[in-house]
C-alpha cells in the first residue's frame, strides 16, 4: 500500500533498519456503516523480504468514509475509470496515504518520526 521512500532506522530492543511498509486489510463494516481496518506495519529488507513489525485496528465512521470517498473522487478522478474492485482498493491506498501524511503527531511528524514527503505508494 504505502512505504517509506528510504531505509530508516527504527528501534525495538536493538537498532535495526529497513523500509517500513503499511498495509490495510480486513475491512469490516458494522451496522452503523463504520468500517474497521487492520493496519499492519512491516519491515522490508534490502532483498524485499517482509517481517511483521506491529498491527492495530482502526475504525472510521460512515461519515469519515463518505467524506474521504468524495474527496478522493474529486481530487483523484482517475480512480473512477478503474473497475469497481480495483477502484475501491485504490481508494483505500490513497486514503491510507492521506491519513499518514495529515494525521500528524504532536511533534509535527508522521509515524516513525518522519515527514509527509517521506512516504510513497508501493508498486503492488
Amino acid at each position: 500500500m504505502i512505504q517509506t521512500k528510504e531505509i530508516i532506522l527504527y528501534y525495538s530492543r536493538s537498532q535495526k533498519s529497513g523500509k517500513i511498509r503499511i498495509e490495510l486489510t480486513n475491512p469490516i463494516v458494522d451496522q452503523s456503516g463504520a468500517t474497521t481496518f487492520t493496519v499492519t506495519d512491516w519491515v522490508v529488507d534490502e532483498d524485499g523480504n517482509k517481517t511483521y513489525r506491529d498491527s492495530k485496528s482502526v475504525t472510521k465512521t460512515a461519515d469519515e468514509i463518505n467524506y474521504l470517498d468524495s474527496y478522493i473522487e474529486d481530487n483523484f478522478p482517475e480512480v473512477l475509470l478503474l473497475p469497481k474492485t480495483e477502484r475501491e482498493r485504490k481508494k483505500m491506498k490513497i486514503g491510507l496515504m492521506l491519513d499518514t501524511q495529515t494525521n500528524l503527531l504532536d511533534s509535527g511528524n508522521t509515524i516513525y518520526g518522519l515527514t509527509p514527503i517521506d512516504w510513497e505508494f508501493t508498486a503492488e
